[in-house]
């Protein structure tokens, strides 16, 4: 299972930090960023890749309980919420979202795919 945020944020974003779970437990996190000291910040429409494995998941992982936690890394390596998300995830998924947002807040947001409303 993949999840690949796209960034279309105001303020500069030098990396994303995800904590994720099944059924209301934490499980694990990463971090992922464009250079390992996180100095360069995420160009605008840039993907990030977090890429979870069965062996991410110790117990199973009740996948259809899945939930993920995004913070956005800003500067000096400080972290602001982007929000939750709870869905029905499945091994070999790949899940897009994009990160949106600036000084006054961020928000990650399912971008809609064609032929949906």
């Amino acid at each position: 299972m993949r999840r690949w945020p796209s960034c279309w944020c105001a303020a500069a974003v030098y990396g994303l930090h995800l904590e994720y779970g099944t059924g209301g437990e934490g499980i694990g996190g990463q971090m992922v960023a464009l250079s390992p000291a996180m100095d360069r910040a995420v160009p605008k429409g840039e993907k990030l890749v977090f890429r979870l494995t069965p062996e991410d998941f110790p117990d199973g992982g009740d996948l259809s309980r899945f939930h993920m936690e995004l913070y956005v890394v800003l500067a000096e390596q400080t972290e602001a919420p982007a929000g939750r998300l709870d869905f029905s995830a499945e091994y070999g998924g790949v899940y897009e979202y994009v990160l949106t947002g600036g000084e006054e807040g961020f928000a990650l947001e399912q971008p809609q795919r064609k032929g949906e409303q």
